[in-house]
């Protein structure tokens, strides 16, 4: 699958993730992005951006890091619910963090607006 014509690869150790059909057309590597091996099978080395989905502020931090040192270039997005979670991002190498709380309320804004236009 491709992304505005970039092609990406999701990196999930989730096993339902390999039998949801609303994803049978993206590449997928299974197992943990922080397993020895995983990013490198990914060729994250070739990568030029990273989205981190996962929730857990110290884990991205773990994987920023690693990401980085195996590609030094690469572009992080990582999210984050607080301050205090977007410094140790940042600390680790993120190149952008978003709030997720932020962007939630941004939509529901524009969810309601588009609704009372209607």
């Amino acid at each position: 699958m491709q992304a505005q014509h970039q092609p990406f690869l999701l990196v999930d150790d989730h096993p339902d993730i390999l039998h949801d059909q609303r994803h049978a057309d993206v590449s997928v590597v299974y197992g943990h992005a922080g397993a020895r091996g995983v990013l490198e099978h990914a060729k994250i080395d070739e990568a030029h951006c990273v989205i981190l989905a996962i929730p857990d502020a110290i884990v991205a931090g773990h994987l920023i890091t690693l990401a980085r040192t195996l590609n030094p270039t690469l572009i992080t997005i990582a999210r984050t619910n607080s301050e205090t979670e977007a410094h140790h991002l940042t600390d680790h190498g993120a190149t952008h963090v978003i709030y997720s709380k932020k962007e939630l309320a941004k939509d529901r804004v524009r969810l309601a607006l588009q609704i009372s236009a209607a």
